[in-house]
């Protein structure tokens, strides 16, 4: 899965763009649909465009969740939120504590549903 800022650097397989070609005199000889070619070809014009496309998913994963800290504690980066109160009873976390959660939130990603989601 990719960011946004991410998924415009890559190259789509899907996009097509005119290229037309004109003789010597100025007249149109050929045109053709591409998705990429030579160094001038128009790569630029064949990446993805992310959230605009049809086929763009987003992922359901908006949180990080971190280990449940003792009450009254609280992680050292300030983006962590609290996410209620758990009791813990196994190792690990302490036993028969009740402990804060926390979450922290994600950079939003998505994929292009039309090829993978890895």
């Amino acid at each position: 899965m990719l960011t946004e800022n991410e998924a415009v650097t890559k190259w789509c397989p899907l996009t097509r763009y005119l290229a037309t070609f004109r003789g010597e005199d100025g007249k149109l000889q050929a045109a053709g649909c591409f998705n990429r070619g030579g160094a001038d070809s128009g790569l630029e014009n064949a990446r993805c465009i992310a959230s605009e496309c049809m086929a763009w998913q987003w992922s359901d994963q908006e949180y990080e969740h971190g280990e449940p800290l003792p009450l009254g504690s609280k992680p050292a980066d300030p983006e962590w939120e609290e996410n209620g109160e758990v009791w813990c009873t196994g190792d690990g976390y302490g036993t028969r504590q009740k402990r804060m959660r926390w979450k922290r939130p994600l950079p939003r990603k998505g994929w292009c549903s039309a090829l993978s989601k890895d």
